[in-house]
């Protein structure tokens, strides 16, 4: 069970890797841009993933390859995503805009692999708060479907706003999402309501 001891690194585009790794990250079957080798997304769940990772890719060019394995056989989970990186080439190679999230269950770890690209422009620290703030609460409910979607889409969100783009959440009621537009609607909300006041009070007053 992934609980709140899920690791999440952030790394970069590394020139080499190992054939030690194949074992566990070769043939990997994609469905899209979806490798779930651990059989945790229902196929419902896996088109929709697939439609907002595609509404991405058309909108901005960057990509997300999401990989969840049943284990990681003893390997680094940072060095056998950026052999996916590497050998599934993520991204466009020269504008090493890829991404790999990445999910070993067994061994309740999780990566976030980016591309050079991102490098200065997503900090490492963010992607720590994103992934507690997204997959961590579903996955100590051992939802780990809805945590795997609102996760990647969370992730999907922030390399979209890179570009200045927003995309399409597919399959979900959108309401993780509209929380944080809600706290930005209310204070403003607020102030028109003390204008109206502030008016109201003006007239009474003449």
């Amino acid at each position: 069970m992934i609980k709140k001891c899920l690791l999440t690194t952030l790394l970069f585009l590394s020139l080499s890797a190992g054939s030690v790794f194949a074992k566990v990250a070769d043939n990997l079957n994609f469905n899209g841009y979806i490798a779930d080798e651990a059989n945790v997304l229902k196929e419902q769940a896996e088109e929709n993933i697939n439609l907002t990772l595609d509404d991405l890719s058309k909108k901005t060019g960057n990509e997300i390859a999401l990989v969840l394995l049943p284990s990681l056989e003893g390997q680094k989970i940072e060095d056998v995503s950026s052999y996916i990186y590497n050998t599934y080439k993520i991204g466009n190679d020269n504008k090493k805009n890829g991404v790999v999230l990445l999910i070993g269950m067994s061994e309740q770890q999780l990566n976030v692999y980016l591309g050079e690209y991102y490098k200065d422009r997503i900090l490492a620290d963010e992607v720590r708060d994103l992934v507690q703030q997204t997959f961590v609460p579903y996955f100590e409910k051992d939802d780990y479907e809805n945590g795997v979607m609102q996760g990647t889409y969370v992730i999907a969100d922030r390399v979209a706003k890179l570009e200045k783009k927003r995309i399409k959440h597919y399959g979900i009621s959108n309401e993780g999402f509209n929380k944080g537009w809600l706290w930005l609607i209310l204070p403003l909300f607020g102030i028109l309501l003390g204008g109206i006041w502030f008016l109201a009070n003006n007239k009474s007053v003449k």
